[in-house]
């Protein structure tokens, strides 16, 4: 697979916002005391941008900037011969960089395993308001109070 493959197969730009930031909020319900959490999402990363990342504490990672101009997806595979760490080259592979539209040319520089129900997951994923008895039906040991200011952050809605 490609990364042009890859990229066929995501959803519409305003789509993939809006599944970047249920990840982002069921993260944060699922463990919120943790800031250490694979998901993010930050409406307030960069006047007009908005940022959608994920880190899996293993090296790999991969941020998504939305802007007026539409959206730049930088992943990152740490055991992949494209690496700098492969080829202890703190240099992009060549070509990488490219075709990266102007618009983005200065940023590109520069598993939970408990049961969950699946309808509560979907409520969060058709980015519907997060209610007290949605959160309490993903993670009984927090409350929407004790997550609000995080999931506010998110710009996911709070009903």
């Amino acid at each position: 697979m490609t990364v042009y493959d890859l990229a066929r197969g995501l959803p519409a730009i305003a789509d993939l916002r809006v599944l970047c930031r249920a990840l982002a909020v069921l993260d944060v319900v699922l463990n919120p005391g943790s800031e250490d959490r694979r998901h993010r999402y930050d409406t307030a990363w960069a006047p007009g941008e908005e940022l959608a990342s994920m880190r899996d504490g293993a090296g790999n990672e991969y941020s998504i900037v939305f802007t007026a101009a539409g959206a730049y997806v930088r992943g990152f595979d740490h055991e992949s011969p494209m690496s700098p760490y492969a080829t202890d080259d703190e240099q992009p592979w060549p070509g990488v960089l490219d075709a990266v539209p102007e618009a983005f040319r200065d940023w590109a520089q520069d598993y939970y395993e408990m049961p969950i129900d699946l309808d509560v997951v979907r409520h969060v994923y058709t980015g519907q308001p997060l209610t007290a008895s949605v959160v309490t039906a993903l993670n009984s040991a927090t409350t929407l109070a004790a997550v609000a200011d995080r999931i506010a952050a998110t710009g996911y809605p709070i009903g």
